[in-house]
């Protein structure tokens, strides 16, 4: 059994290449039923051939290239754009993993606390039109 999964997980493994030209062929089979002429088709595969192993390799590939894209859509400096990304984990500093009743239950003593909030607000603003009002 390791050894399937071996040929199906290793790069240039035999049954990884024989998958790859079969993903291939029915992409372009579906490509075609769009009325993409085989020269399309051929260019398309290229680009995106190009696109992970072109001259953008040494930058980061395909990945380096979207960061150029948002940097001109931006107009900012890549180094700004990179400096920008963020992930959960340095947003959130306080990660854990629950399960759906315990996420329920949060959910709903955070829902009764607001809602407890905004019955002591309400409170407060007829306290203060009483006050007012003397």
């Amino acid at each position: 059994m390791h050894e399937v999964l071996a040929d199906w997980c290793v790069p240039g493994g035999p049954c990884r290449s024989r998958l790859g030209k079969r993903l291939t062929s029915l992409f372009d089979a579906v490509l075609q039923r769009h009325g993409k002429s085989q020269a399309e088709i051929a260019a398309f595969r290229q680009q995106v051939i190009d696109m992970r192993s072109g001259p953008g390799k040494a930058k980061g590939g395909a990945g380096s290239e979207v960061v150029q894209r948002a940097t001109k859509l931006t107009r900012q400096p890549e180094h700004k754009f990179r400096n920008s990304i963020r992930t959960t984990l340095e947003t959130v500093w306080d990660n854990e993993i629950c399960s759906p009743e315990e996420w329920n239950a949060r959910y709903e003593a955070i829902q009764a606390r607001a809602s407890a909030i905004q019955e002591e607000e309400h409170e407060a603003q007829k306290a203060l039109k009483q006050k007012m009002i003397k």
